[in-house]
């Protein structure tokens, strides 16, 4: 009998080992940096050039260390807390694009040109009796996680998961504050939220980089290798292979323009990369460095105008209009004539007390 020439092809996990062991010489491979604290870094430079009796260098590590020792035991002091019935706790972070694994001509391209991609980013609702997880799935262009994905991933899940007329204060963790830009739009978000009424109060807290191990990593931990070890196309095989306990999958494929909306309305915010906890609420937002400072130091009116060291007074909130609130929500979809009732109460201006 005629023996055919044709072999089986390999899988897709060991394909891809075969194209980095043959073609490694040939790929220019990208940049890939954890961030590491730069103070950190100097006060250890410090410490190797100080003289044998000069203190002072291994002094300042150590209060660096204590304050994000400080910080940490915060981050889990607000877990328990909203496990015991108090404000939730949002945490929130975003897991690596996984390339769809195709085969192109060159095969050095399966790694750094695999277009779009699928992306997932993390929301983990702490609250009463427990935790939930959220991972929000999408193709991306460009790798994710750009304002318009990730704020529109939070707001979905905020929207149907938030009960406005029972939770009035929020805590959303989140890993660094050094992306500024991406922060920027961010408070806006925040701000907004607030001034329809859906909080009185969000509290944002900031890790700093290089210290930042919290709950999604742990969880994209848990979720990395059972995705590398897969063949995955589309969205619906990626859902499949996420961890269904306490776990709710969101799948986009459509984003809002969060970008222009937030332009439009919002100023930008100073002392974001210096400061690593925010208190947001209608008349604007409120930051200090760090979370054992007792006060908060800056004032700032998030929309349009940004003020620093004023009192609120000085800088009253214009403020969204009970016409411009309706048209926000039918911007997002979420109001038409079956429904609107039950978003009446986000339309209206609150009354002015007497």
């Amino acid at each position: 009998m005629h023996k055919s020439n044709q072999t089986t092809r390999p899988s897709s996990y060991q394909y891809f080992m075969d194209v980095w062991s043959n073609e490694r010489p040939l790929i220019k491979v990208r940049s890939l940096r954890t961030a590491v604290c730069s103070t950190c870094l100097k006060n250890q430079k410090d410490i190797k050039e100080a003289e044998p009796d000069n203190t002072e260098p291994k002094e300042r590590q150590k209060q660096h260390v204590a304050v994000y020792e400080a910080a940490q035991d915060s981050y889990h002091k607000l877990q328990k807390q909203a496990q015991d019935g108090g404000p939730r706790l949002w945490s929130i972070d975003a897991m690596e694009s996984i390339l769809y694994p195709h085969f192109p001509a060159r095969p050095s391209e399966c790694f750094f040109q695999s277009y779009p991609s699928l992306c997932c980013y993390g929301i983990i609702d702490d609250k009463k009796f427990g935790s939930k997880n959220h991972p929000c799935i999408y193709s991306s262009i460009k790798g994710g996680k750009s304002v318009n994905e990730v704020l529109t991933c939070l707001f979905k899940v905020w929207m149907e998961e938030w009960k406005p007329n029972v939770e009035r204060v929020q805590h959303v963790q989140a890993d660094n504050c050094q992306r500024e830009v991406k922060n920027q739009y961010m408070f806006g978000f925040l701000h907004m939220m607030c001034l329809m009424n859906m909080a009185d109060e969000i509290y944002v807290h900031f890790m700093q980089s290089g210290h930042t191990k919290f709950k999604p990593d742990s969880y994209f931990g848990r979720m990395k290798p059972v995705v590398r070890k897969h063949s995955m196309q589309t969205l619906d095989e990626f859902e499949r292979l996420i961890p269904k306990k306490d776990t709710t999958v969101h799948k986009f494929d459509r984003f809002s323009d969060w970008r222009t909306f937030i332009s439009e309305h919002w100023g930008p915010i100073p002392h974001i990369s210096s400061c690593f906890e925010f208190k947001v609420t209608k008349n604007g937002v409120y930051s200090k460095e760090y979370c054992t400072d007792k006060e908060w130091k800056h004032f700032v009116n998030a929309y349009h105008t940004a003020c620093t060291k004023v009192e609120p007074a000085v800088c009253p909130v214009k403020g969204i209009t009970p016409a411009q609130k309706k048209g926000l929500l039918k911007t997002w979809n979420l109001v038409d004539e079956a429904n609107k009732d039950e978003f009446s109460p986000y339309m209206e201006q609150p009354q002015a007390k007497a």
